[in-house]
């Protein structure tokens, strides 16, 4: 009966091992997955604090060494920056009149300010006196009268520095690494303090618990007394 009860504890710990381990790359409770995108209007050591370790800011920075470059997710070594700018989505063979003009982009492609073409039409006249009784010259044949006459010029520029609609500014943070539930995590870390080694094999074992300490930003996490 003994031995029953601790397989049936072992079934149960190996299941919610299975299903909270990043090595199988189940989508994760609460935390996002990896390439997702977020805004908060929360400071950034606040939103990590919150939501997990595995997201940072979407500033360029070089992610070589994250899960969302080596699984292949993100072929590029740094990630878009984009602070100060808008995102725009990827055309996908949408119509060019009704979507992106440009067609479709590479995804993290930045474009740069621009303005679209327009031209503006008007008519300016000065008034100029003809004829020989007239105060000012042009003089052209015997008599004195005004005429309307067509000049060149440049309107004033004004403005600011950009185009750009009424906005509200946040954070923008992108996931380049799993991080588990910690709640999940702290369940994980007392059940297998219980389960002994000759049930479930210390190597397999082991490897498990350097799986998720790898997850949790630790070299391991602590083995069963019984591993030791």
């Amino acid at each position: 009966m003994k031995f029953i009860n601790t397989l049936c504890q072992t079934g149960a710990v190996l299941g919610l091992l299975l299903t909270c381990t990043p090595a199988f790359a189940l989508p994760e409770k609460d935390t996002g997955n990896l390439g997702e995108i977020r805004q908060s209007i929360l400071k950034v050591d606040d939103f990590r604090r919150i939501y997990g370790e595995g997201w940072v800011l979407m500033d360029g920075a070089n992610i070589k060494t994250s899960d969302l470059y080596k699984e292949g997710l993100w072929e590029e070594e740094t990630i878009p920056d984009a602070q100060g700018v808008y995102l725009r989505s990827k055309n996908h063979e949408r119509a060019k009149e009704k979507g992106d003009p440009d067609g479709d982009r590479k995804l993290g492609a930045y474009i740069e300010d621009r303005l679209k073409s327009h031209s503006h039409d008007f008519d300016l006249c000065i008034p100029t006196t003809q004829g020989t009784g007239g105060a000012h010259a042009p003089a052209q044949g015997s008599g004195s009268y005004y005429r309307n006459t067509p000049v060149g010029g440049q309107i004033k520029g004004n403005g600011d520095a950009e185009t750009c609609p009424r906005s509200i500014v946040v954070n923008t943070f992108i996931k380049i690494n799993r991080t588990p539930d910690s709640q999940q995590l702290n369940v994980i870390l007392k059940a297998i303090q219980g389960v002994p080694a000759k049930v479930l094999g210390s190597d397999a074992f082991r490897q498990i618990l350097q799986r998720l300490g790898r997850a949790t930003g630790q070299s391991s996490l602590p083995a069963p007394a019984a591993l030791e």
